[in-house]
């Protein structure tokens, strides 16, 4: 006990001085922290490299030069880090934290030893470094805004608002496939780029055909991501530089529409009694092959709730219509607007020349029993490989065409425990993808 006391207090000499050297440096630069084949809660290893790259390369394009890209980095690294304007994790997450592969991570709590993992805590150190400077702090990982897709004041991203001092926190109250996050990541980044406001850029990647088909499986009618908020802060603030240059004060700039793929509806349709059916209607009219038995039916939405005013504020419905081919899900449909009881707007992700596709004449070779698919073996690869406790197969096996790459894939859940850090288990759900 003595020695993990210790340790902290190190931990804690260790921050101030790293604070100190670069508090002056915060405003020019952002952070991007990802992971390399890290497997922590799952059996399943992630690796986060691209996205995170990806992302820095949009924020040094906004503004924020020198832009920090961090992998796994220690502990001291991870602080020294987290003066960044603008910051991204993308990682293995939990209500209240996330992890990396070198033994550190973000915690809800105060800083203290875990285990092995130095975890820096949002009330004491990570506050020291994102008070009045962090404008936005951005979790693409599981579970950070919440679980079963409500939100939790309790959660890491809400606590980043709260605790740590930051203006705007994003994160997911669902889990986070990897394929998912990345597609998700590249919508939401190049629309703050372009100069759209957080919520504005959102909104944006919410509507992004992979997120769809990911709601459309998940059959569950969920919020998928929240943003918290303070005060003063707009949730559409606008983090590109070149646009605007008041971010350490309050910003009068807005975010301008800036999407490009088009919005098929020219009014907005008032949902008298269900809106699954109103849309469907517009959709025979827009499209004279339109069948909706092609399709399977996702809802999703993300909400802005302000931390002071203890409420939420603002909320966008989506009404996924994933397009289907056998036994096939696909990343082809339509996507639905909601908002105060209208559609709003509905966007075409179908493509000409998907509607016209010769897949189309051919469907009988996407029904599983058409198909060589050892299922029992990936079944026992996938026990056999994994190193946690209690792990499970679930019986609910998704499949999965890939349209563009002409690619099949069966997407496998399993269950299993790790420990919780308080003596106890957490139950954890990952998928396993494996291409057929």
């Amino acid at each position: 006990m003595i020695k993990k006391i210790k340790i902290t207090i190190l931990l804690l000499i260790f921050t101030i001085i790293i604070f100190i050297s670069n508090y002056s440096l915060a405003v020019n630069f952002a952070t991007t922290v990802g992971t390399e084949n890290y497997a922590a809660f799952g059996t399943e290893a992630i690796t986060t490299t691209n996205l995170t790259y990806t992302a820095a390369q949009y924020y040094e394009d906004m503004g924020y030069y020198g832009t920090k890209k961090l992998v796994d980095p220690s502990y001291l690294l991870l602080v020294s880090n987290l003066v960044g304007k603008v910051q991204l994790f993308c990682t293995h997450g939990s209500v209240d934290s996330i992890s990396y592969k070198s033994y550190t991570g973000i915690t809800t709590l105060e800083t203290h030893m875990e285990g092995s993992y130095e975890m820096i805590g949002v009330p004491d150190v990570a506050r020291s470094m994102w008070k009045n400077n962090t404008a936005l702090v951005t979790y693409i990982a599981c579970n950070t805004a919440g679980e079963n897709g409500e939100y939790s004041y309790d959660s890491l991203a809400c606590k980043t608002v709260s605790d740590g001092g930051v203006r705007l926190s994003l994160g997911f109250t669902t889990e986070v496939p990897y394929g998912v996050s990345e597609k998700w990541s590249e919508r939401y980044h190049s629309k703050l780029k372009q100069g759209a406001g957080v919520w504005d850029s959102m909104d944006y990647a919410n509507s992004d055909p992979y997120f769809a088909i990911w709601a459309v499986m998940d059959k569950r009618d969920i919020r998928k991501c929240c943003l918290f908020k303070d005060e003063f802060t707009d949730e559409n603030l606008v983090i590109n530089k070149y646009i605007n240059s008041e971010l350490n004060s309050i910003s009068d700039t807005y975010s301008i529409d800036l999407r490009k793929d088009e919005n098929i509806l020219k009014s907005k349709i008032a949902i008298k009694e269900n809106a699954d059916d109103a849309i469907a209607e517009y959709l025979s009219k827009y499209d004279s092959n339109f069948n909706i038995k092609d399709y399977e039916i996702g809802r999703s939405s993300c909400c802005t709730v302000s931390i002071d005013k203890n409420k939420e504020e603002k909320q966008i419905d989506y009404i996924y219509l994933g397009f289907k081919l056998g036994d096939f899900y696909t990343n082809k449909g339509y996507v639905a607007k909601v908002e105060n009881g209208n559609v709003i707007a509905i966007y075409d992700n179908m493509k000409d020349s998907i509607k016209n596709n010769d897949i189309l004449l051919d469907r009988e070779k996407f029904y599983v029993s058409n198909n060589s698919i050892n299922l029992m073996k990936m079944k026992e690869n996938i026990l056999s490989q994994s190193k946690l406790e209690n792990v499970s197969i679930e019986e609910d096996v998704k499949y999965y065409y890939d349209i563009e790459n002409d690619k099949k894939y069966v997407i496998i859940p399993v269950r299993s425990e790790v420990d919780d850090g308080n003596g106890g288990k957490d139950l954890l759900v990952d998928t396993v993808t494996y291409e057929i």
